[in-house]
């Protein structure tokens, strides 16, 4: 009787162990969506909360970090770091947070299309033991092709004398269709970037032109009477955004001009309708307003002449 009431005493004093050792850390992590779109950053926000009551410093053991995640695809095999991430050392105050955004598959590789399942994993020193967030579920898919273009990289850019394949998509989410930008290098095939451009609706076919410096300029339609002016450069960053919107029956297209310059006509800029309500309809893109903020030839849709 007693070495059994002895044996409940030790399990029940376990399990008040594991509990509040399972108290020490909370890990939280949500993909910031359900569906990707092949090779494009594949982001989970991660929230992992002190319940401690002191301080807890979040640091590796060894040469591990502290912060691994577990990927498997759909037939449960797990898919092998490509690179090892070491993340600093960080100090989480009691009862405080710490929140960040993270790429995935910048550490693992997911570009093969299908269903994948994720788990973070965080390294508590204090007691040498890890703390887990719940397994998330995604899936990695692809666009419709709308059209590609192998173009040569300029002198003075990085890279001169390679080429780079642009492509755009369009990708349906289910609740509306995306338009995404891919490019790669022509030579090895490796994705050097792959983003959206924002929602597209293809009442109106996008436009997209190469200007006299290889830089892809693309016009689509995103919202009712609201259009999207991008220019990509050769890298595939985006050097320059502007909104144009429809004005009365004149609609914003883009037009090669005889000196080689693209150029909206019509409708009115999103920033020339604040500042100046009776501004020309035609704008340069090099006219842009002062103080705008930028993100990070032939025109087609078929292309125009």
């Amino acid at each position: 009787m007693n070495r059994t009431l002895g044996f409940i005493l030790a399990l029940f004093t376990f399990a008040m162990v594991a509990t509040d050792s399972h108290a020490q850390l909370s890990v939280h992590m949500k993909p910031t969506k359900d569906t990707f779109v092949a090779y494009e950053p594949v982001k989970v926000v991660l929230t992992i909360t002190n319940r401690a009551g002191r301080d807890v410093v979040l640091a590796g053991r060894g040469r591990s970090p502290w912060l691994t995640f577990q990927v498997s695809d759909a037939q449960g095999h797990l898919v092998s770091p490509r690179n090892e991430n070491q993340f600093q050392p960080v100090l989480v105050p009691p009862g405080q947070s710490l929140k960040r955004t993270i790429t995935v598959n910048s550490m693992y590789s997911m570009s093969q299309k299908g269903i994948y399942r994720i788990r973070a994993s965080v390294y508590f020193t204090q007691l040498d033991q890890f703390f887990n967030s719940k397994q998330e579920t995604i899936q990695i898919s692809d666009g419709k092709k709308l059209w590609h273009q192998v173009l040569g990289v300029p002198e003075g850019n990085e890279g001169a004398g390679t080429y780079r394949r642009f492509t755009l998509l369009s990708f349906n989410t289910g609740a509306e269709k995306q338009l995404y930008l891919r490019v790669q290098d022509e030579k090895s095939g490796a994705v050097m970037t792959t983003y959206s451009l924002g929602q597209v609706i293809m009442i109106r076919d996008p436009q997209w032109t190469i200007d006299l410096e290889n830089r892809l300029h693309i016009l689509h339609m995103g919202a009712p009477q609201t259009y999207a002016h991008s220019v990509i450069g050769i890298d595939g960053t985006m050097v320059a955004r502007e909104v144009y919107r429809e004005k009365g029956g004149d609609r914003p297209k883009m037009v090669s001009t005889a000196d080689g310059d693209i150029v909206v006509v019509g409708g009115v800029s999103e920033q020339d309708e604040k500042q100046n309500p009776l501004s020309e309809s035609v704008r340069k893109l090099s006219e842009r307003p002062p103080g705008l903020p930028k993100p990070g030839g032939n025109v087609g849709a078929g292309f125009l002449n």
